[in-house]
């Protein structure tokens, strides 16, 4: 987040909510968590949300694609009640090495969230493309990438490419016409 913050630079204002172990459905509860977004969206402002899930859902939470998926429904539907004008971005789900039942959720939802049909989402940004291993691997997380080699979870050169082709892709004038 620190990372496009900056190649963002000063005519934004970026405000990182994210929460290690928070799951989408303490978001969908629309208490604490979800309230603190709401604060930061000003009518009038060009307000911007990005929606970029770990893996605790799928993981710790063992929530189904059909659960998360009506989680992140929720999400957005609050924040769109809140303020109709706010643009939302919505993100894949980080590759973590996910086998059965939760490799499968994983690859649902973010076939979900490729095909763009999540009401109330502007725009899709692919940040799992970006860490995946090649398919038929794509669920799982590139070795450089991992923090060791038994934790999958993403390291700071994972962030760093993450956040090189999210602001490549931001800025990119395909992408900036929609």
């Amino acid at each position: 987040a620190a990372r496009i913050a900056d190649g963002l630079g000063n005519d934004y204002a970026v405000w990182n909510l994210g929460s290690g172990w928070a799951r989408a459905y303490d978001a969908a509860a629309d208490r604490a968590w979800l309230n603190k977004v709401k604060l930061g969206q000003a009518p009038g402002t060009n307000t911007q949300i990005i929606l970029a899930l770990g893996v605790n859902d799928i993981d710790i939470g063992a929530r189904t694609s059909e659960e998360l998926l009506a989680d992140l429904t929720t999400i957005v539907s609050l924040l769109r009640q809140n303020d109709p004008t706010t643009e939302i971005i919505l993100f894949t789900v980080p590759p973590f090495n996910f086998s059965e039942e939760r490799e499968q959720v994983w690859r649902r939802v973010n076939d979900h969230i490729r095909s763009a049909s999540l009401p109330g989402v502007d725009r899709v940004f692919d940040m799992a493309v970006h860490l995946s291993q090649p398919a038929p691997q794509d669920h799982r997380l590139r070795p450089e990438f991992m923090s060791s080699e038994y934790d999958p979870h993403p390291n700071g050169a994972a962030g760093k490419v993450v956040a090189d082709a999210f602001l490549a892709w931001y800025f990119s004038d395909d992408e900036r016409e929609r």
